[in-house]
């Protein structure tokens, strides 16, 4: 016969608040009372244990130092993550500004430089990884993955192919040998990235 695992109950820290803020309206109720007003008053599947109810009352303080974007969630991030996602978030906001594009490697980068600044243990940082850390950082604050097109959205159509008609004739009076194609003669070699990240 199989065992039936059990379930943990878990809440977020808003309704952890509400629940440290119901056991200072009535001080008299014990844990498991508290537990099952939870239970109610959140529609859980099962009233949490005493164990748990007392470790969020205790943690009251702490609750109430979380930042209001975060109190919806179960697991809130540590302060040093906030400290390294504003600063990191903060630098991509200046280089928009300054319309300087930044690559994923360059964020990457000044990701490990401001942790570095910010002295996080190499154990609390996060894996700066494109498909992990960078991925998971661009959802959290809305930043898009953009592909610099120049100035083709603002091409008169018919005006552009007049005068590829017209090059086209004037290159036609000149000898082979005297043209050559200036993209493949490696004159743009130092121009501006194509993608950037807003």
């Amino acid at each position: 016969m199989q065992r039936e695992l059990h379930r943990r109950v878990r809440l977020t820290k808003q309704q952890q608040l509400e629940l440290c803020r119901m056991h200072s309206l009535e001080p008299t109720w014990s844990l498991a009372i508290l537990g099952r007003w939870a239970e109610k008053q959140f529609a859980l599947e099962k009233a949490p244990a005493k164990s748990s109810v007392k470790r969020i009352v205790e943690s009251e303080a702490a609750l109430k130092s979380i930042p209001v974007d975060f109190i919806g969630l179960i697991n809130a991030p540590r302060a040093s993550m906030l400290a390294l996602d504003s600063c990191i978030v903060e630098m991509v906001l200046y280089a928009e500004q300054r319309h300087v594009p930044i690559s994923s490697r360059l964020l990457m980068l000044i990701g490990r430089l401001y942790a570095d600044a910010l002295h996080i243990p190499p154990t609390e940082r996060p894996r700066f990884t494109r498909d992990g850390w960078l991925k998971h950082f661009m959802r959290r604050y809305g930043l898009r993955h953009r592909r610099d097109h120049g100035e083709i959205g603002s091409v008169d159509l018919p005006a552009a192919r007049k005068a590829a008609l017209d090059m086209r004739k004037t290159i036609a009076k000149y000898d082979p040998d005297d043209v050559y194609n200036m993209d493949e003669a490696a004159f743009f070699s130092r121009r501006r990235q194509a993608l950037a990240y807003a």
